[in-house]
């Protein structure tokens, strides 16, 4: 079941192998992805 909400890379929803963790990473394009935005990490969020 894919993660309902999505994000920019999914609008519809999330791929159940990337937000499981099945798939560790999203760092290149999913062969069913619609554009070609991948996770990108960025500095940690401190309060």
């Amino acid at each position: 079941m894919d993660l309902r909400g999505g994000c920019n890379a999914f609008p519809v929803g999330i791929p159940y192998e990337i937000s499981s963790g099945i798939q560790e990473t999203h760092d290149l394009p999913t062969p069913d992805h619609e554009n070609d935005i991948v996770f990108e990490e960025g500095a940690p969020f401190t309060f």
